[in-house]
């Protein structure tokens, strides 16, 4: 019997980068009592961490300054292993009384060798309901680095998420066969070889909750991108190679990687796609390979408002690939969720259609045990291959 349960892809979360990722740095909480038990107990877990309990009578008379920077220098003097680098993370108090924190930054860097970042409790509660967690804690990593102009001698950096990057990842075998130098994020031995990034000589994003990372860096450090996101459409994945190869003088056969999922499975295909990158490009790019696409269930997209870190839901008619379901398939389905719901139904575990069963919760088939490649591993046909792993299908001929 058919099996017509949704086929859930890609199902784990994205876990944003982590700020330990930083060699030598530290992360300090401040805020009063409850607020940072809350942050250090519930949100930042993993980081090397610090609190700051500021009594609730210097937090209204807005004398927080002096106290911030006596515990920074306090815990600077007393580590064994000197910090390179501080996140401060404040409560939401902190924002509506207006701490001058890039005061506090100028005058720690007056007396300490420091870089500091700062991240607001506000802003990490709205991007963890619009799913902005990689944007937000990306922006802060970089904004470690120090304003300058970048002298473009370390190469080419490819800035990424916490999931590593598959060995099949088309990008890394294009500049490894191109001799090209290439840094990799979340990899740094110390804080100079994470200092590294901000003299590089260009930008590669394939995430696009990363854009604010590369804009950050483009501000701080004059530092152009390039913008080439995962697709499932063999025409992008083609464009995208073009555009690598007039970024650097290549000429690249494709024919080497080409590969096009074909269904001999199908008679219906219900999508879960609520943990999915680009629910839309691949639901087109399905659909376009002659899949039976019969029914789909997304998250809605939210991003946070620069100026008052309020909600706003991103216009879906803006989405090209979203115009192009209407169009051609105007009777198709569609199912749009909220994060938070998505969230709590992918911790649930959604039964899925795989024939075989082999499908596990980070969307990984036959892989060593310890392995934890996510979607965005993958770049190129090699994405392909990994969406024709996911529906557990063979490549007809092979």
């Amino acid at each position: 019997m058919e099996n017509t349960q949704p086929v859930q892809l890609f199902a784990s979360r994205r876990q944003r980068p982590s700020l330990s990722a930083v060699p030598q740095t530290q992360t300090l909480f401040i805020g009063a009592k409850e607020c940072v038990r809350h942050c250090s107990r519930r949100s930042l877990t993993e980081e090397s961490r610090a609190a700051l309990c500021l009594p609730d009578s210097e937090i209204v008379l807005g004398n927080t300054e002096p106290l911030i920077i006596e515990a920074i220098q306090q815990l600077y003097h007393q580590a064994k292993d000197k910090p390179r680098g501080f996140f401060l993370y404040t409560g939401c108090p902190m924002r509506f009384i207006g701490v001058d924190f890039e005061g506090v930054t100028q005058t720690l860097q007056t007396l300490l060798p420091l870089q500091v970042s700062h991240i607001e409790q506000i802003s990490f509660m709205a991007a963890r309901q619009s799913g902005g967690l990689a944007s937000m804690f990306s922006k802060a990593i970089y904004q470690l680095l120090p304003k300058g102009q970048s002298d473009k001698s370390t190469g080419v950096f490819l800035l990424n998420g916490s999931a590593p990057f598959a060995p099949e990842n088309e990008l890394l075998h294009y500049f490894k066969s191109n001799q090209i130098p290439l840094l990799l994020a979340n990899q740094w031995q110390d804080f100079d070889d994470f200092l590294k990034v901000g003299n590089a000589s260009l930008i590669l994003v394939t995430d696009g909750d990363l854009l604010e990372a590369a804009e950050c860096l483009k501000e701080r450090r004059g530092i152009d991108y390039l913008y080439l996101p995962l697709s499932y459409r063999s025409e992008e994945i083609a464009n995208a190679y073009s555009m690598l190869d007039q970024t650097f003088a290549q000429q690249t056969d494709m024919h080497e990687f080409f590969y096009q999922p074909q269904n001999n499975s199908y008679t219906r295909l219900d999508l879960d796609l609520r943990s999915a990158m680009r629910p839309w490009s691949l639901s087109r790019a399905l659909l376009e390979y002659g899949f039976p696409v019969t029914s789909i269930i997304a998250s809605k997209r939210l991003r946070m408002d620069e100026d008052d870190h309020s909600e706003v839901q991103v216009v879906l008619e803006e989405d090209p690939d979203y115009q192009w379901l209407k169009q051609n398939h105007p009777k198709l389905p569609i199912q749009i969720e909220s994060q938070s719901h998505s969230h709590h139904q992918g911790r649930q575990g959604l039964a899925n259609g795989h024939r075989e069963g082999r499908h596990d919760h980070h969307g990984n088939h036959n892989r060593p045990q310890g392995q934890t490649f996510g979607e965005q591993s993958y770049w190129g046909y090699a994405a392909l291959k990994n969406l024709a792993e996911q529906l557990n299908i063979r490549r007809i001929g092979s």
